[in-house]
């Protein structure tokens, strides 16, 4: 092989990557690919020729079969092709910018995933989904809702380990909800010291400006939106694979650690502390 772009240039003409799908399963003759595909054989004849030239198919005796770059690049191809039919997810390039090179094909793993185009639907099942949190819980938003906050501290005093990577823009509007849904929760001081305590030990919060919203429910539940612009109004994406739970896992991380740390509770103690005062 003399380059790379010559083999890629090579692979996109005349549809030889359909010649590449077939010699994944099994090497195979010309009259065998000429039988599966129903090109005619002096058009088969140059896409091998052409194939074998740039290094990404050999020929031993009759039969043609993949090098190691062609298993690789047609696996990578087939991931592409798919991915680009699924054009919401391609939609935002800061995204596919951002997440590592090695987590990028996974991206074609939320293809079979449930989509919602209205994200308020996606977010009123996940009511459900929070309510059955028993261990941790992974999250980057910019949601600021009453009654998921108020989920978020009962988790946490419950003993559920919780990891927020919050927008910046955002941060302090969640303080100021979060205190006024802990100053309806509790009635004594005794209670606050006691959410506080819980959350100290259990809620982790960072800031950043991710172009993306998860939530990852004890590892077995993905919430996923892509954010196009600066709106929330795109699809969320709802999965239970595990795979994709795990790939939406390794992107939440690669987040987590860019994020800076905040002292939330402190932050809460200072909204809250007017009504500590009563």
């Amino acid at each position: 092989m003399k380059n790379l772009s010559e083999a890629l240039r090579a692979i996109a003409n005349d549809g030889k990557l359909s010649i590449l799908k077939c010699l994944v399963e099994s090497d195979m003759t010309h009259n065998e690919l000429h039988r599966a595909l129903g090109i005619s054989s002096s058009t088969l004849s140059r896409s091998l020729k052409s194939l074998v030239n740039c290094g990404v198919v050999r020929k031993v005796g009759r039969y043609y079969s993949l090098t190691g770059l062609g298993h690789f690049l047609t696996q990578y191809l087939c991931n592409l092709e798919e991915i680009v039919d699924c054009f919401d997810i391609l939609n935002n390039s800061r995204f596919a910018k951002e997440i590592p090179v090695e987590l990028k094909p996974g991206m074609v793993r939320l293809k079979n995933a449930e989509k919602f185009d209205n994200p308020y639907d996606a977010l009123f099942r996940a009511f459900d989904d929070f309510r059955e949190m028993r261990v941790y819980g992974n999250f980057i938003d910019g949601v600021v809702v009453d009654e998921l906050i108020k989920y978020v501290w009962l988790k946490c005093a419950e003993g559920v380990r919780i990891k927020s990577l919050v927008f910046g823009n955002v941060l302090e509007r969640k303080a100021l909800v979060g205190a006024r849904v802990l100053c309806r929760m509790c009635e004594r001081r005794e209670d606050f010291e006691e959410v506080f305590s819980a959350l100290r030990k259990n809620l982790e919060v960072r800031v950043s400006e991710p172009p993306v919203q998860i939530a990852i429910i004890d590892g077995r539940i993905l919430y996923l939106q892509i954010l196009p612009d600066e709106t929330f109004e795109s699809p969320v994406f709802v999965s239970k694979d595990r795979k994709c739970v795990k790939w939406a896992s390794c992107i939440f991380e690669h987040f987590w650690e860019r994020g800076d740390e905040v002292d939330f509770v402190s932050k809460l103690e200072s909204y809250c502390a007017p009504t500590l005062k009563l």
